[in-house]
């Protein structure tokens, strides 16, 4: 029956679920984020809104959903965050800012390589190259490894007249790369607590490894397909290596803590291929293999060489053969 009081009737009852839905939209649709932070700071919801805030706690109101959220302040690194906002309640999320920090020239000088201590050598009495500890080498860096006054350790079966050995800080586990034929390098995990030595890689072309932990390896090699020099992480030994998708010399990586490392690379290449001076300084997230921007320059050079010291907080960059200190991170 098309009658005009149906017609009526559909009428208001549209008008109502209309006049229901632009009050749910605009009083019960809603979700409310509380900021406490050192003010005055911004408040940039990505895609939303942004807020100035000049007091603390700084309330802002959105719809519910799944947000990025960006904090700044004058002279502090930006925070970066993903937030859920739920219909109805208010998210109450406190933050710090860190101070930018500042690079500085210094008269510091780089930690010791404690691998130092460690290297290969033919014994003396068995006709078979031996990995030996001599501790003494920590303390006279113009020492000679002496296989005589050395500990041996370890024994190999092929001989190894060049190598690159890097040491976790334990020292109870070292990264052997052989050397000694430059076309088809090795790579050996050795345990000193079990005397034991495995295999990792053959055939490859390696450039460096370094210890993130006691149990994170992270190796610098050529990928023979692309010719392109690669990072890979060994945290399961057991298993394949994991390819980092991150492009820098393994010199400017130092590891941060037991789940991060920092790390250096170049600005990108400009649209005419030329390089821009300056560099980028990281922290790369082992659990989730995200990168966050600490620090970037634009009147140096890239370094050459890059330590954290968690202690300090404080990264030393060797640039063009001086030392310069970036802190607090």
């Amino acid at each position: 029956m098309n009658s005009p009081k149906l017609r009526i009737i559909l009428s208001v009852l549209i008008l109502i679920a209309g006049l229901a839905f632009l009050i749910f939209v605009f009083f019960f649709n809603r979700a409310i984020l509380s900021v406490t932070a050192d003010a005055p700071f911004s408040v940039n919801i990505v895609g939303i809104t942004s807020r100035n805030c000049d007091q603390s706690p700084c309330a802002i109101t959105v719809a519910p959903g799944h947000y990025q959220l960006k904090l700044r302040k004058e002279n502090s690194l930006d925070i970066s965050e993903e937030i859920d906002l739920p219909l109805g309640k208010t998210t109450e999320k406190k933050y710090t800012f860190k101070p930018l920090p500042a690079l500085k020239l210094t008269g510091a000088k780089f930690s010791t390589d404690h691998a130092r201590v460690f290297f290969v050598a033919d014994s003396p009495d068995k006709a078979r190259p031996t990995l030996y500890q001599d501790d003494s080498l920590l303390s006279d860096l113009q020492a000679t490894p002496d296989a005589s006054k050395a500990t041996p350790l370890l024994y190999f079966t092929r001989s190894i007249k060049r190598s690159i050995i890097a040491a976790n800080p334990s020292r109870d586990k070292l990264a052997l790369i052989d050397q000694t034929d430059a076309a088809t390098q090795s790579l050996y995990l050795l345990d000193l607590k079990a005397k034991s030595r495995q295999a990792l890689e053959q055939d490859q072309q390696y450039y460096g490894a370094k210890w993130l932990n006691d149990e994170s390896l992270l190796v610098q090699r050529r990928n023979l397909t692309t010719i392109v020099d690669e990072l890979y992480l060994y945290q399961d030994f057991a298993a394949s290596p994991l390819g980092l998708d991150i492009t820098t010399n393994i010199d400017l990586i130092s590891a941060m803590d037991q789940n991060h490392f920092i790390y250096a690379q170049p600005f990108p290449k400009m649209d005419d291929g030329t390089l821009p001076t300056g560099f980028l300084i990281y922290s790369y997230d082992l659990s989730t293999g995200k990168s966050q921007e600490l620090f970037n320059n634009t009147d140096l050079n890239l370094p050459t060489r890059l330590e954290y010291l968690p202690q300090e907080k404080i990264i030393y960059l060797e640039i063009n053969q001086n030392i310069y200190s970036l802190g607090p991170i």
